[in-house]
């Protein structure tokens, strides 16, 4: 029986006889009626007025100035950075005031190069020189015979240089 009673068998009592089972059910019913009561600890309530209580987060002095002084520190710290952000948000439109002047200097270069170069004002230009436009009745084309072409001869071998003269 002790070996049922302490084994991993999970319904040990299955295994018990009749009378034994009888009695561990009605051990069990019996805990389960019975309530159980838990007893708290007598609080002490005797509080002296004189005795002062501490409550809350206890620091001491130095601790309470080191605190301040870091949070001082700290407030300088963003103040410091707050007007070095400014400083380089105010150099940044600088620069990109001097970018956009110069970008429409840019532009404005580019049309007066273009002007310069511009078809009409070269006409002009050519007008003022003397020149002319051609017209088709002064353009003469020649045309040029394989016999009566010349060659430039680059050797320094004056054998070489005979013979290309007797060809």
């Amino acid at each position: 029986m002790a070996y049922y009673k302490y084994s991993n068998t999970a319904r040990y009592e299955a295994f018990l006889p009749a009378e034994e089972r009888e009695k561990l059910y009605e051990e069990r019913a019996a805990k389960l009626r019975t309530p159980k009561v838990h007893q708290f600890p007598v609080q002490n309530t005797n509080i002296n007025k004189n005795t002062k209580r501490r409550t809350g987060f206890n620091m001491s002095v130095f601790t309470k100035i080191a605190v301040a002084a870091t949070f001082v520190i700290l407030l300088c710290l963003n103040l410091n950075l707050r007007v070095q952000i400014y400083d380089v948000k105010s150099e940044i439109g600088a620069k990109e005031k001097e970018y956009a002047k110069l970008e429409g200097e840019r532009v404005r270069l580019n049309m007066e190069i273009e002007n310069i170069i511009n078809y009409k004002n070269l006409e002009e230009a050519a007008a003022e020189l003397g020149m002319q436009k051609i017209e088709k009745r002064q353009i003469r084309y020649i045309e040029q015979d394989i016999e009566s072409s010349a060659e430039i001869f680059k050797s320094n071998d004056k054998a070489e240089y005979i013979k290309a003269i007797a060809k």
